[in-house]
Parts: structure tokens; sequence; C-alpha cells
């Protein structure tokens, strides 16, 4: 099924056409990528020379204090689960290792709401 060979190398001459087409695709990709490394360079230059968008820092500890909402609806869940304050106490204290409402962190909050929201029934 091979096609004849010419004696004109036909078909070595296709393979030739192929392989320099392959390689012109080559090289143009990598001045492709040689033009996008210089302009990712350049990036990085003005970005050390103090070109930076400011970035969002770490939340600071009043920032991630628990909100007064849910200061709030834990004191109002709690009372309607029928918790004491020392078991509210010992509640946080095995969930958090913080025996304060106010001493939570956001997430903390939100779990202890969780599982005082279970013992209720209610859902939040």
């Amino acid at each position: 099924m091979n096609a004849p060979v010419r004696s004109d190398g036909g078909r070595q001459d296709g393979r030739r056409r192929s392989t320099q087409a392959a390689a012109a695709e080559l090289l143009a990709a990598a001045e492709a990528l040689c033009r996008a490394a210089r302009v990712l360079a350049e990036l990085g230059t003005r970005q050390t020379e103090g070109d930076r968008r400011p970035t969002r820092a770490a939340p600071t500890a009043s920032e991630d204090r628990l909100s007064s909402k849910q200061l709030g609806a834990i004191r109002a869940v709690s009372r309607r689960a029928g918790l004491s304050r020392d078991q509210l106490a010992q509640l946080l204290d095995e969930m958090t290792g913080k025996p304060e409402p106010a001493a939570l962190s956001r997430s903390d909050a939100s779990l202890v709401l969780d599982r005082l929201s279970e013992m209720t029934g209610y859902t939040r």
C-alpha cells in the first residue's frame, strides 16, 4: 500500500516539507514563549519596584472575632435550649477550648450555633 517511490524522490520531498513546516511552527512557538517570558519578567520587575497592588492582610484578632449578631444568637439559642451559663461554658470549652462566648472567633461561633441549632431543632 506504500506509494511508489518516484525517481525524483517525491515522497522524501514531502517529508522534508512537513519536517520544515513543523520546525517553522516550533520556532514560532519558541519565539512566542520568549516574548511571554520577557513580559512576565518585566511585570515581576515592576512589582518589586513598588508597583504592586495592595493585598488584603490576614484578619487581625479583632476582625476574626465573632459578630454581635452571632453573640446574641448564641445567647438566645442557648436559652431556647435550656442551657445554664455553666452548661453553655462547658459546651463552648468542649467545642472550642474557650469558656466564654465573647472569646470565640467567627468560625467557632458558627460551629457553636450549628450545634445549638441541632440541640433545639431549629435550622439556620
